[in-house]
């Protein structure tokens, strides 16, 4: 498996994995206007878009973006020393292979070279999916709370 930026050409593939794999989970609903957020949410902005892509296999495994504070979507980071982890994304014939994992690795590991650390991430009672590679990382926070509808904001945003 290969990590590596995403090429602009990709944009369609990624936005398809990633409505694909939320759909899946349950995430998001048939209608929902997220759908399309998702679908080019990172390109052409300052945000970093990884993608995992298999090395005997076509077609993308997986992405996640990082998304600086000010940035599109940056909902959780502080200041300028954090940094979203947003639109993570893995394909359902890729789930349980370890490519959520080296996704988030390598997201963390591009955060430390722009000299940010991953946001912590909020995580709500239904949103399961995907949520172990951030746990095990120390990028999640468990609430407790139940998922609502709706963009998360950053109190000190509101």
């Amino acid at each position: 498996m290969i990590i590596r930026d995403a090429l602009p050409d990709e944009r369609e593939a990624v936005g398809k994995l990633r409505v694909a794999a939320y759909r899946a989970l349950g995430l998001l609903p048939d209608g929902s206007r997220y759908a399309e957020t998702l679908r080019g949410f990172g390109f052409g902005s300052a945000c970093v878009v990884l993608v995992a892509a298999g090395e005997n296999e076509s077609g993308l495994l997986g992405t996640i973006t990082l998304s600086p504070f000010g940035g599109p979507g940056a909902e959780l980071a502080r200041d300028r020393t954090e940094a979203d982890i947003r639109a993570f994304a893995v394909a359902a014939q890729a789930q349980g292979r370890g490519v959520g994992k080296r996704l988030l690795l390598t997201a963390m590991e591009r955060a430390g070279k722009l000299g940010v650390t991953p946001a912590p991430a909020v995580h709500a009672v239904g949103d399961g999916g995907g949520a172990a590679p951030l746990r095990d990382h120390g990028v999640l926070q468990d609430t407790g709370a139940r998922l609502r509808a709706g963009p998360r904001r950053h109190p000190a945003r509101v």
